[in-house]
């Protein structure tokens, strides 16, 4: 995969020793054995239970859901009409 984003940030003096002893050892670049250890974590960030945002996902779906289809109104043709209607309340509202 080609790699075209980049991410820079700071890390202690500390933190930058161990990185570089890291990818040493393990016969890699800094930035390989950095992409590593976040896919590693990433797949386990999405490997945990998240039976708790299906619930919500859920309850908000059948909050919503009253809303979905077509608009309750007295008139099916409404839309049709609409120039009619509109034209209608506007010459009213401007005789007042």
């Amino acid at each position: 995969m080609n790699k075209t984003e980049v991410y820079s940030w700071r890390l202690s003096l500390p933190m930058k020793v161990a990185l570089e002893e890291a990818a040493k050892k393990q016969r890699m670049s800094i930035a390989k054995l950095l992409e590593s250890v976040v896919d590693e974590w990433l797949s386990e960030f999405y490997k945990t239970d998240n039976s708790h945002d299906n619930e919500e996902q859920a309850r908000r779906h059948k909050a919503a859901a009253i809303c979905f289809g077509a608009f309750a109104g007295g008139d099916p043709k409404r839309s049709e009409n609409v120039r009619h209607t509109l034209r209608a309340r506007l010459t009213k509202r401007c005789a007042r």
